[in-house]
């Protein structure tokens, strides 16, 4: 077998193993990662606060939208978290590409499991079903006055303090934007 050969089998087998893992995470997790639209990312990314210290991508994916969010808040630490290794693995590599955002991290990590207590912002892309699983770790380790940021999917039996509307060729999306209230009883 001559080098294109071997080439062309190796790289069936990687479409394969990247393809059954993909498969494998969407089973596991309950949601696909999906990249959000360049038109979203960048509303998200002019909706995080200024004055945000530290925000959170919850379910990162691919790292579009942290990496957008980085760039335009160049004095905001950003963290991507994400669990499913080939999206995982996809954002590490667009974070070697991009040397220039110190500011930028992703962590492989449940974002069942991390803390979100000293966060200013948290920002997502989730299924309806995923952000009523996420509602109560939302309204529970936020500290008052953290915003989240939703992409298409609104917290269930919430308000949004606002709600941004995000044209696009195809499908347009909505952008939902929460406070964690000052009222420890009732904090979203």
């Amino acid at each position: 077998m001559h080098a294109l050969g071997v080439f062309l089998l190796f790289l069936q087998v990687a479409l394969v193993l990247l393809a059954a893992s993909y498969l494998y995470y969407d089973w596991k997790l309950g949601a696909a990662s999906v990249p959000s639209s360049p038109a979203a990312g960048r509303a998200v990314a002019e909706l995080v606060p200024p004055e945000a210290s530290c925000v959170v991508d919850l379910g990162s994916g691919w790292g579009g939208m942290a990496i957008k969010v980085a760039r335009a808040r160049p004095q905001t630490k950003v963290i991507g978290i994400e669990y499913a290794l080939p999206p995982y693995a996809f954002s590490r590599l667009r974070q070697l590409f991009n040397p220039s955002l110190k500011n930028l991290s992703f962590l492989r990590t449940d974002l069942f499991k991390y803390p979100l207590a000293p966060v200013s912002a948290v920002i997502c892309y989730m299924p309806p079903e995923m952000m009523e699983r996420l509602a109560p770790k939302l309204a529970g380790e936020l500290r008052p006055g953290a915003i989240i940021i939703s992409n298409s999917a609104g917290l269930p039996g919430q308000t949004p303090e606002k709600t941004v509307d995000v044209p696009a060729l195809l499908l347009a999306e909505k952008i939902f934007i929460y406070r964690i209230g000052h009222d420890q009883t009732h904090r979203l």
